[in-house]
């Protein structure tokens, strides 16, 4: 809508970029809405972004696909190129934020500052504890 998201995994260029209904759609494929899942704390965004978010997000929001493309072969290739998740995951935030219809309060997909390394800590120790 505003603007594209565009990152790059293994050499290859990806395009995010949400209409209204393509962010419908990945609200009813995960069964939530969007407001629901970026509303709160960073801890709870983190919370709430599931591989299911990353994939439909990708699914609905990547251009130039071929039609019946799986979202989880992307993400398999993607992570093959060495990113991961989070960073991953930031992207599709990224692409939501641009859309202009959300306010996002979030750092760069790839930055991580030193709140968030503590916030990942505690999310890890709390799941292993």
């Amino acid at each position: 809508m505003k603007e594209p998201t565009i990152f790059e995994a293994g050499g290859k260029k990806y395009t995010l970029m949400f209409s209204i209904r393509s962010l419908d759609n990945l609200e009813r494929s995960i069964g939530r809405s969007i407001l629901s899942i970026i509303a709160g704390t960073q801890t709870n965004w983190m919370q709430n972004m599931t591989i299911a978010f990353t994939a439909y997000g990708l699914k609905y929001g990547l251009q130039n696909m071929p039609d019946k493309f799986d979202p989880y072969d992307v993400i398999d290739e993607i992570f093959q190129a060495g990113m991961d998740m989070n960073e991953l995951t930031g992207y599709v935030l990224l692409a939501i934020k641009n859309t202009g219809l959300f306010t996002i309060r979030m750092t760069a997909p790839a930055e991580k500052t030193d709140k968030t390394k503590t916030q990942e800590k505690e999310l890890k120790a709390s799941a292993n504890g």
